[in-house]
């Protein structure tokens, strides 16, 4: 009777490590799905240009400003390094999808972009978003902008996509933490209130909206004017599912949190490098 039970007791303890293995197992996979989704979807190679963005962007403020000097920009520059990262961006976003997309959904969307018609889209995406595109585009923009069916399926896309909507997002983010940069260069002394400024900051963001969905129709209409149109149905037909919805969602919720969090991280460090530097950063 003893012994009956021990193997009952082993038996038991076999099927428990079992199903842990089973299950880690399933975890690894899904993890490995998801590391795939922000390979084959883009977003890896989008959001490691972001911090190259931001620098961008402060060049273009430093431009028109004549009160931040060289060793100043160079604090600012370097401080993008060290807290705009994005490898932490991307970790919060896989975070989110582990946390709220099913195994079934992640399988779901890489059926699509592991699919010949899903590469090509990927690609044609990359290709409107380089450094080159955006001379070609503006140099076609009339006769693109006039190919009113490509426009309708650009329209669709952006609000299935939520580009205009990221886009403006991630100009009041910047925006904002720029400027912030700029008032803690030249007042190294005293803390900043820029709550009003930033107010008007959101104010001028959504007012450039018209200006913004242009340029993402724009976007969409270049990377796409070589692809049929019974391929940009399918596309319409994936973004329409559920699990794409789902996904998109996801990712631009998470993403913006996660953008915000580096940017309050960098206007904390640039706060510390000017107030030890004082009035000598400018």
């Amino acid at each position: 009777m003893i012994k009956f039970r021990l193997q009952i007791k082993y038996a038991l303890v076999l099927v428990f490590i079992t199903m842990l293995i089973v299950s880690q197992s399933h975890a690894s996979n899904f993890e490995k799905s998801l590391d795939k989704l922000l390979i084959l979807s883009g977003l890896n190679d989008q959001l490691e240009q972001f911090p190259e963005l931001m620098k961008r962007g402060m060049g273009d403020a430093r431009d028109q400003s004549s009160g931040l000097s060289d060793s100043a920009n160079a604090l600012v520059l370097a401080s993008i390094d060290q807290t705009i990262l994005s490898s932490e961006i991307i970790d919060s976003i896989r975070d989110a999808l582990r946390n709220d997309l099913s195994a079934v959904e992640a399988e779901q969307l890489l059926a699509w972009y592991e699919s010949d018609l899903g590469k090509k889209f990927t690609s044609a995406e990359a290709d409107s978003s380089g450094i080159d595109a955006e001379s070609k585009i503006l140099a076609l923009e009339e006769r693109l902008l006039a190919n009113k069916e490509r426009m309708d399926f650009a329209k669709r896309f952006d609000k299935l996509l939520g580009a205009t909507d990221m886009n403006i997002e991630l100009q009041k983010h910047s925006s904002i933490a720029i400027f912030s940069a700029l008032m803690t260069a030249a007042h190294p002394e005293r803390e900043i209130d820029i709550s009003p400024f930033a107010s008007q900051i959101v104010i001028l963001s959504e007012q450039s909206r018209p200006i913004v969905e242009k340029d993402v129709m724009l976007s969409f209409i270049y990377a796409y004017q070589d692809i049929e149109t019974n391929k940009l149905e399918k596309y319409e037909t994936f973004l329409n599912q559920n699990s794409t919805k789902k996904f998109n969602t996801i990712v631009i919720e998470s993403m913006s949190a996660a953008i915000e969090k580096s940017i309050s991280k960098w206007a904390t460090s640039l706060a510390s490098i000017f107030q030890h530097k004082g009035a000598t950063a400018l």
